[in-house]
């Protein structure tokens, strides 16, 4: 064998062996992708958490010539998700008062900064109960309940505030027409919750 076929048969295979490897490199790349979005769709479903963004809102309608008006009376929006993740819950709720009976919490805002406590029931459908212990425009130590429920057509909620922690502030029964589900819940009438508790309702 001369030099220049010496050479070629070195480059044919040199190119299979590149080939080779970059097979093996894609299947491998392959494999690990299938492997890390298949466990990380697993735990995903495996989490019970609750999630949502909507408000709640109340109306009442002033008889009048020549038409009625409806006026919205009370409102307060919300967003956020929790979970539990090894019975450690976990998450960030946001909470907007836009005008309530009570006056101090007129355009106020509740973030959370820790979720204490999250725990699921069929009590009301499918339901879920999130303590929360945040800020209330920038004042820490406030608490926020929320009891969320989640039907197959309709989404509840009952909003509490505590300040201190033993003093009920604030709760959306007081002034919202219950939707006639059980714990006094609100129908979310914009937006929407989900409720995964991993267990049917």
């Amino acid at each position: 064998m001369d030099k220049k076929d010496h050479i070629s048969f070195y480059g044919r295979t040199q190119f299979e062996y590149v080939i080779v490897c970059l097979f093996i490199f894609l299947i491998f790349a392959v494999v690990t992708t299938s492997l890390v979005v298949g466990g990380g769709i697993g735990n995903i479903r495996n989490v019970p958490s609750v999630s949502g963004t909507g408000s709640l809102s109340e109306t009442i309608t002033m008889i009048g010539e020549p038409k009625d008006t409806i006026l919205k009376v009370a409102k307060v929006s919300f967003s956020g998700k929790a979970v539990l993740d090894s019975n450690i819950p976990s998450g960030n709720w946001h909470i907007k008062f836009f005008d309530v009976k009570d006056d101090i919490l007129d355009n106020s805002e509740f973030r959370a900064a820790e979720i204490t406590s999250l725990s699921f029931s069929s009590l009301c459908g499918n339901s879920a109960h999130i303590e929360a212990l945040g800020k209330l425009n920038n004042q820490l130590g406030w608490i926020a309940v929320l009891d969320v429920s989640e039907n197959a057509d309709s989404s509840t909620m009952r909003i509490r505030l505590y300040y201190p922690p033993q003093n009920l502030v604030y709760d959306t029964v007081s002034e919202f027409t219950n939707s006639g589900s059980c714990e006094s819940q609100t129908l979310v009438d914009s937006g929407s919750l989900k409720v995964n508790s991993l267990t049917p309702p």
